[in-house]
């Protein structure tokens, strides 16, 4: 898996070939919130300085983190992961370069490693397969 540090260097056009851990660094200042009164946080954001760099979400309130989004200092998104099935790992993954969404990598067939991968340009879309695995 990627961590999130390698991802954002992604953006950078040094590719990851994993998906990243739907998990944010617990090095920082973390901030845990119970919405729905289960004792069990539904929202952690991460924060270094005061300035909140990662946020999980768990909107289906069934524990693990639905959606991790990754900011730079200045608050703008470097990615917005997405887990569907629950693994852990991103499913879909937004990476954004100078606060503008980009890149899109998708793990189509669950085995946690981009098969999609697309750049938004202005509109418009180009789309990669990635190859066949042995």
């Amino acid at each position: 898996m990627c961590s999130p540090l390698a991802l954002a260097l992604a953006t950078l056009g040094l590719a990851c070939d994993a998906m990243p851990a739907m998990t944010c660094d617990d090095r920082s200042d973390v901030q845990a919130v119970d919405i729905n009164g289960d004792g069990r946080p539904d929202v952690r954001i991460a924060r270094h300085l005061g300035r909140e760099l990662c946020r999980e979400t768990d909107l289906n309130f069934d524990g693990p983190p639905d959606v991790i989004r990754v900011t730079s200092a200045d608050g703008s998104p470097l990615w917005i992961g997405h887990d569907f099935d629950g693994d852990g790992r991103a499913d879909q993954v937004e990476i954004h370069v100078v606060g503008r969404f980009r890149y899109m990598l998708r793990d189509l067939d669950g085995d946690g490693r981009p098969d999609l991968r697309q750049l938004h340009d202005d509109g418009r879309v180009n789309e990669e397969q990635a190859p066949p695995r042995q």
